[in-house]
């Protein structure tokens, strides 16, 4: 399954690479929901 999200701050997607595993924590924005925390293992 693929869903789309927004970076809030775009800048917390800076350094991640395609394939790359992480943890994330996301609210729901208006409309699209929000990444607002990435975690790298």
């Amino acid at each position: 399954m693929t869903m789309g999200f927004k970076a809030n701050p775009p800048s917390l997607l800076k350094g991640l690479k395609v394939g790359q595993k992480i943890g994330f924590d996301a609210n729901q924005g208006s409309g699209l929901p929000e990444v607002t925390a990435i975690r790298r293992p």
